[in-house]
């Protein structure tokens, strides 16, 4: 399953949106300009992210990566985006987070009913 490209691009009022645990890519483009985006989660399903997937998402300043390892992504994935908190599992390997600019935090997560309920440790 995936979410196709453009398919919520420039959704000016989509504030947050969750993405189920079948989610395995997000298309090109695919929240592009979607400027009232605060934050998302990202499951472990995930394993790749089109070009320019959340590009132009002034508004977007965390995001919660629920995964141990790194997708694969397309370039310009998080182009423009003013995101300050990146909330990693404590078993994540990866470094495409990483960066001067961006505070990793470790997290636990509870499963219920297919959401996520993500508490600091």
């Amino acid at each position: 399953t995936s979410i196709e490209e453009h398919a919520f691009s420039y959704c000016f009022r989509l504030t947050s949106i969750p993405i189920p645990n079948n989610v395995a890519s997000i298309g090109y483009s695919a929240f592009f300009g979607c400027s009232s985006l605060t934050n998302i989660t990202i499951p472990n399903s995930i394993t790749l992210f089109g070009e320019g997937a959340f590009s132009n998402c002034s508004s977007l300043i965390k995001i919660n990566y629920i995964g141990q390892s790194d997708p694969t992504f397309g370039i310009n994935v998080f182009a423009y985006c003013p995101f300050s908190f990146v909330n990693v599992l404590e078993s994540y390997i990866g470094n495409t987070f990483c960066g001067s600019s961006v505070q990793i935090i470790t997290l636990s997560c509870v499963f219920t009913n297919s959401d996520y309920f993500i508490q600091s440790k």
